[in-house]
């Protein structure tokens, strides 16, 4: 039983982690747009970060072992929009740049 003890009180720590983070972000910040594929769901906010969590992510720039991660894209410009399928995202930034990431089972 105490690892399961132990096993629950890291996760419940790192629950209380993420959260902490989200209240990091200026009041200003608000959610524009809530996205699902059908095992993930993103967040992106107003100030253009983007944000996943869910099973099987397929995902950039987190790491898979937290429950909410921000995902970090190679450009600094902001994210305007998503678009989802059933396992792959669309990310579009300000500047007219697509980034997808998904299973890409196919190609």
């Amino acid at each position: 039983m105490k690892a399961e003890d132990d096993d629950d009180i890291k996760r419940s720590t790192q629950a209380y982690a993420q959260l902490y983070e989200f209240q990091s972000h200026p009041p200003e910040c608000f959610v524009a747009q809530i996205a699902y594929t059908q095992l993930n769901g993103f967040l992106l906010t107003t100030d253009g970060r983007v944000y996943s969590w869910g099973g099987l992510t397929h995902s950039i720039g987190r790491d898979h072992s937290l429950g909410v991660g921000q995902i970090l894209f190679s450009e600094s410009a902001p994210i305007a929009k998503l678009a989802t399928g059933k396992s792959h995202v669309l990310a579009l930034d300000t500047k007219g740049r697509v980034y997808l990431w998904g299973k890409n089972e196919y190609g």
